[in-house]
């Protein structure tokens, strides 16, 4: 999705919406759990102490981790973060009020030893665990968490002396502490590891009634694509009965195509690229192609890129050319791991990418990348081109099967197509390949003609987002080249309805508008 201008488009404004509610929920219970604390009149017991450390060091690891997602903005970044620090030194501070310790020194050391070295240690094994294409990562989040810690303890350790009762605690009881927390570690691995066997098991008996994809069936190189993009959402993104369930009832519209959509993660002007999210597991993905095809569905296989800060694939660019090889280098790493999961998986298009509207210029780059996915998948490969100058200057087009188009151009008040048709023919004429639109939308809100890419509320308006889909379906639909298109969106969790005014056209006349127009005989 594109973001002209340095508008946040649908799938940010999306995102960004489920971030903040994973960002609210632990300030929240945090909150609850200090107030109940004091009214429990635990400030000064050692154990409410510990629970208040405890909860402020998951709110801030949570946070550091997330501060290398994208969709973070930065006022709420840093307020989480101070609501945390200061749960974090409020706990310590509460321990060391039911500790007897006489030196500042002294004070700081026990803290130090309970809470920084040993879960920071744990926390980055952890980290390292979870994200071994982004390693480098573990170093820095345990100094970072350290840090923070370590803020916190020196500031937790000023507490006035006299203000100190109970139980002086030493050397003795670091040690057990230390052994109680890597006992506590061992236990949560293997609940953790227990946890997802469980849910491998689920998810097997699930998939059970569809048959395997196979790897041997042959690639129809064009076909008509009747698509919708399929998205992850919460809870469970791909990998879910809901996502299984709602797969299940798109034939029923005439849909005979998916797109299905995981994304690698980059900070702005860094060139390394982790690949892979919670929502869009290579496991959920082989399982929803699985069901897609036992319900004579089509999938396309469409990478994506978030940045963070807000940002998106059209916004990354690397004039110094030692940075831009390793970038393409991190990005070819991704094109390997998805077009090498498309052959498992039997997509039936692979999309190389999308939206890079700085970087696609660099043709000779894009080459090689195509052809070093055609060494690992044997199926029609298309380019996700962003709406104006990216599509209609791209210059490798002839290397792929497919033009490829995020049909967002805007339409004039009276839904014309007819300048829309002319750039789309021009294109095509020029290469002499059939035209896909990989992503096409409006939200059903006042004004989305103007800004179909825009989803950030209004009135709504689903009769306007009604007469848009119409408009796109009869210019482009009944043209000779035109093989097809992907609208955005049905999520996993659907959502949508009379009130909504996002992109989905799920629970909205636009949906019955692509029912007619997909149904029909004549494609």
């Amino acid at each position: 999705m594109s973001f002209p201008g340095g508008v946040a488009g649908p799938i940010m404004e999306r995102r960004t919406a489920s971030i903040l509610g994973e960002m609210l929920s632990p300030i929240a219970l945090m909150a609850g759990v200090l107030l109940l604390l004091y009214w429990l009149r635990w400030k000064r017991h050692l154990l409410g102490g510990v629970f208040a450390a405890m909860l402020g060091e998951a709110g801030g690891t949570l946070h550091i981790f997330n501060m290398r997602m994208p969709g973070w903005a930065g006022v709420l970044r840093i307020s989480g973060l101070i609501l945390f620090f200061a749960a974090l030194c409020l706990g310590l501070i509460w321990i060391l009020q039911a500790w007897q310790a006489r030196a500042y020194g002294e004070r700081l050391l026990n803290l130090v030893a309970g809470f920084i070295f040993v879960p920071g240690g744990l926390w980055a094994v952890i980290d390292w665990q979870s994200h071994t294409d982004v390693r480098y990562l573990s170093l820095a989040s345990f100094l970072a968490l350290a840090g923070v810690n370590l803020a916190a303890a020196l500031i937790a350790a000023l507490v006035p002396r006299q203000a100190c009762a109970g139980r002086r605690v030493g050397l003795r009881a670091g040690v057990i502490g230390a052994v109680l927390s890597i006992a506590i570690f061992g236990m949560t691995q293997y609940v953790a590891t227990a946890r997802r066997a469980v849910r491998a098991e689920s998810w097997s008996r699930l998939l059970a009634p569809f048959p395997a994809n196979s790897q041997a069936a042959s690639y129809q190189k064009i076909f008509f694509q009747k698509g919708v993009s399929f998205a992850a959402e919460g809870p469970g993104g791909y990998r879910s009965e809901a996502a299984v369930k709602m797969l299940g009832q798109l034939p029923r519209f005439g849909v005979n195509a998916v797109a299905l959509i995981p994304y690698g993660f980059e900070r702005r002007g860094s060139t390394d690229i982790a690949i892979g999210g919670s929502m869009e597991t290579d496991e959920g993905l082989e399982g929803l192609a699985r069901v897609a095809h036992a319900l004579g569905m089509k999938v396309m296989l469409k990478p994506g890129m978030w940045t963070d800060g807000g940002g998106f694939a059209g916004d990354l660019d690397f004039p110094d050319s030692a940075a831009r090889a390793r970038w393409f280098a991190s990005y070819q790493r991704l094109v390997e791991h998805y077009a090498a999961l498309a052959t498992r998986m039997h997509a039936d298009v692979f999309c190389i990418g999308g939206e890079f509207v700085k970087l696609s210029r660099y043709d000779a780059d894009w080459r090689r990348l195509i052809q070093r996915a055609r060494e690992l998948y044997p199926g029609p490969i298309v380019y996700a081109a962003n709406f104006g100058q990216e599509f209609e200057t791209l210059t490798f087009w002839d290397a792929l099967d497919y033009i490829g188009l995020q049909e967002y151009y805007p339409l004039p008040d009276d839904l014309t197509t007819t300048e829309i048709v002319a750039k789309v023919e021009a294109v095509e004429k020029k290469y002499r390949k059939p035209v896909i639109f990989t992503e096409a939308g409006f939200p059903s809100a006042a004004g989305a003609n103007r800004k179909p890419w825009d989803d950030s509320g209004g009135n709504v308006s689903l009769d306007l987002q009604t007469r848009c889909y119409d408009a796109i379906f009869r210019a482009f639909y009944g043209q000779p080249w035109f093989e097809g298109v992907y609208w955005w969106k049905v999520g996993t969790n659907p959502g949508g309805g009379p009130e909504d005014t996002s992109h989905t056209p799920w629970g909205k006349p636009a949906m019955r508008v692509i029912a007619r127009y997909y149904l029909a005989p004549s494609r």
